[in-house]
């Protein structure tokens, strides 16, 4: 059964054959990738998640050599270039996160070293975005054409430096308004040429991985318990996708 998986930073990747979303849960169809939550291991497990089914399936797997005591986290997908990104995280350590990418093949190569840490990750307009942990710093990471980090910039303070965030998750949907599940809660803040516009929040109570599928609903998923949800992007608040798989 799906929900007895664990994993972190689920992303979207292809959504199949479905008509616009109208609020039935009946009608949601979505493909999904993940890394496996899993410590003490030297290698990086990607799995594709099939949100009807609830099965997960190893796609990727690949020794690493970021040493123990580490998650793989702030996954990403690039629908540009068909790669998937991820970051190595500590909850025990002050070491900045490395990003790095895998063509989905088994083939993975670091892209950096990054600006604090990232329990998050998301991916607008062909760059890579994350909230450093512990902070409300929203960065934008631009790419060279050989996959190492051109520019990490930072965009905003997204609550105005009036909270510390912990991860959770983010995702843009196609309008360019940013979504994140975090403690102290869930919140939208649109992004705009000079930054970022007010901070919104939604939700306290929903604190989940989160990614858009091209059918434009908001998926969850529970890292703890194995919970598929879909979001209700105005209210924040997640209802059950996956109870036909208990």
């Amino acid at each position: 059964m799906f929900r007895k998986a664990r994993f972190t930073k689920t992303t979207s990747l292809v959504i199949f054959g479905i008509t616009l979303f109208a609020g039935s849960i009946s009608t949601h169809a979505a493909i999904l990738l993940g890394t496996e939550n899993l410590r003490q291991i030297p290698t990086t497990n990607i799995y594709e998640i099939d949100t009807i089914a609830c099965t997960a399936d190893l796609i990727s797997s690949k020794t690493n050599s970021i040493g123990s005591n580490w998650n793989f986290n702030g996954n990403a997908f690039d629908p540009e270039t068909g790669r998937f990104y991820f970051t190595s995280f500590s909850l025990s350590s002050s070491i900045p996160s490395t990003l790095f990418t895998d063509n989905l093949s088994g083939t993975q190569s670091k892209v950096g070293v990054l600006i604090g840490r990232a329990a998050n990750g998301t991916f607008y307009n062909g760059d890579y975005y994350y909230v450093a942990e512990r902070t409300d710093d929203l960065y934008k990471v631009s790419l060279n054409a050989d996959l190492t980090i051109s520019t990490n910039m930072k965009v905003c303070d997204i609550t105005g430096n009036t909270a510390s965030l912990r991860f959770g998750d983010i995702a843009f949907d196609s309008s360019g308004v940013l979504f994140g599940s975090a403690s102290p809660g869930s919140f939208k803040v649109e992004l705009t040429s000079s930054g970022c516009a007010a901070y919104a929040p939604l939700n306290a109570n929903f604190g989940e991985q989160i990614a858009f599928g091209e059918d434009g609903i908001l998926y969850g998923h529970s890292a703890s318990s194995g919970a598929l949800y879909y979001v209700d992007t105005v209210t924040g608040a997640a209802h059950r996708l996956d109870a036909l798989c208990l």
